[in-house]
């Protein structure tokens, strides 16, 4: 039977065994106190004497040759399991690369590509615009087998709040968003005629003596137009034409815009401005001059439409410029108009025109003292006369093309409440100061049950009034026995009544 020092050294021996065989021969024979046998050689290999080993002492520092590594059967499996993995990495690496480097004919994807293509929703972005790969699947971005997004876990998506807010730029806002005007033509889409077609107002001379002329008309939203004018002159003086043309040209300026009549507007002006102006603006929308006009005059007729129109005019001059003023008022054209065609030089007469007095739409009167505080400027170009263009409006007829009807904008609710002092078929007024055309308004109250029904509103009663932003400021009206209240005025879609006001006295 063996000794503990002797099992030892069996241990030992064996794990030296998967060294090399030399060490375990001598192994044995430092145990049994035997001679180590002769290293064994090759039979074909020359006899050589093997130098003594040299032991280097501690202190040497020096590097060694490197042993051969251990045979271990661990180390044999670690090594096969990293041959395995290497054998899967590569392969997909290969297809990753293949993959990026795909469509090589295309422009080669750089950093503020694919960030612009992600942006755009291009789901491909290293590739040309409107292209997409040509191993794409037919279905949707984000649909296809192994989409990285899809393997995004929803609960890593962080939530926003007070710990984590939204970037500024990226803030949600309650107000309503604009409509924007298209940028271009779409492709495949025929682009609007820019065409412009002028439609002259017509005026009926009612009467015509030496200081006084009364004309009518009409407009597009049947509006019955009704201009008084009037001028200084001797009795018995005819009515000079010149003075007429002035007059019915400045009414038709004035009606156009308390009526929202844009299509009686623009031809007060020559052709290349209305280009410039408004036409331009109309093609952005995807629209014609005729559509444009169309929409415009549905907006109206939708927001504030008016009846009446009674203007009161006083012809307060009426000068024929020549010499020095003609020359500087040909001087001070925009440059810019020549190069649409427009020459200046061809300017053949001028006129200066100051009017007072008053308009009156539907029984409002408006404040008209700063309405014209500079002169009006008329002048013929080729046989025609027109309105100097710094007299076109280029603001609210822009903002009619682009309302919609989906309570933004004009279109965009509000809602007041007061207790009604007068009201007849057509307007409502409130203690408020406020005035609502109802003419189609839904007028309603609520019964004990919680239905809505139909009603009757009456002086004095409680009520909330949904209505549009569309508003016309200062306008003065004598109601109920006031006189020249002042109201603003708007169109009304809804009113609701809630009882009767409780009078004090």
């Amino acid at each position: 039977m063996k000794q503990t020092n002797d099992k030892k050294q069996d241990l030992l021996l064996d794990a030296l065994s998967c060294i090399d065989e030399d060490i375990l021969e001598r192994g044995l024979a430092l145990r049994d106190g035997t001679a180590a046998p002769a290293p064994k050689a090759a039979e074909s290999a020359p006899k050589t004497t093997r130098p003594a080993t040299v032991i280097p002492p501690l202190y040497d520092l020096t590097r060694q040759p490197d042993k051969p590594p251990k045979k271990s059967p661990w180390r044999m499996l670690a090594v096969v399991a990293a041959a395995c993995l290497l054998l899967c990495v590569v392969p997909m690496s290969m297809w990753m690369v293949g993959s990026m480097t795909k469509n090589e004919a295309g422009d080669d994807p750089t950093l503020d590509g694919i960030q612009n293509g992600i942006l755009d929703g291009n789901p491909n972005p290293g590739n040309r615009p409107g292209e997409l790969p040509d191993d794409a699947p037919g279905d949707a971005p984000g649909d296809a087998p192994g989409d990285p997004l899809d393997s995004i876990p929803e609960a890593e998506a962080p939530e926003i709040g007070e710990s984590n807010p939204l970037p500024e730029e990226t803030a949600l806002s309650t107000e309503p968003p604009m409509e924007e005007p298209n940028e271009g033509p779409i492709e495949g889409v025929t682009e609007p005629e820019t065409v412009f077609e002028p439609e002259e107002l017509i005026w009926n001379t009612v009467s015509k003596t030496d200081g006084t002329a009364e004309y009518t008309a009409t407009g597009h939203n049947m509006a019955a137009i009704t201009l008084l004018g009037t001028r200084d002159a001797a009795l018995g003086t005819p009515f000079p034409a010149e003075d007429e043309m002035a007059l019915r040209m400045v009414g038709q300026w004035l009606a156009s815009l308390y009526t929202l009549d844009y299509g009686y507007h623009f031809p007060l002006f020559y052709e290349s401005f209305v280009q410039e102006v408004f036409i331009e603006e109309a093609v952005r929308y995807g629209s014609g001059y005729r559509d444009a006009i169309q929409r415009m005059e549905e907006a109206a007729a939708n927001l504030l439409l008016i009846d009446e129109v009674y203007l009161t005019l006083h012809l307060d001059e009426n000068t024929l410029l020549s010499g020095e003023e003609l020359e500087s008022y040909r001087d001070t054209r925009p440059a810019i108009q020549t190069s649409r065609g427009f020459d200046p030089a061809a300017i053949t007469a001028v006129r200066r025109v100051r009017v007072s007095g008053s308009i009156e739409t539907d029984g409002f009167h408006h404040n008209t003292t700063d309405i014209w505080p500079e002169p009006f400027y008329l002048y013929e170009y080729e046989g025609k006369w027109y309105l100097d263009e710094t007299l076109m409006d280029d603001d609210l007829s822009i903002d009619l093309l682009g309302t919609g009807k989906a309570d933004t904008g004009f279109y965009k609710l509000q809602t007041t409440a007061g207790i009604v002092v007068a009201v007849d078929d057509i307007y409502l007024y409130l203690d408020t100061g406020d005035a609502y055309c109802i003419d189609g308004a839904t007028v309603q109250n609520q019964t004990d049950g919680g239905e809505w029904q139909e009603t009757v509103i009456r002086v004095g009663d409680i009520v909330s009034v949904s209505h549009y932003s569309f508003e016309l400021e200062g306008l003065t009206r004598s109601v109920d026995g006031t006189e020249n209240e002042e109201w603003t005025l708007s169109t009304a879609t809804e009113i609701n009544y809630y009882g009767r006001a409780v009078i004090r006295t």
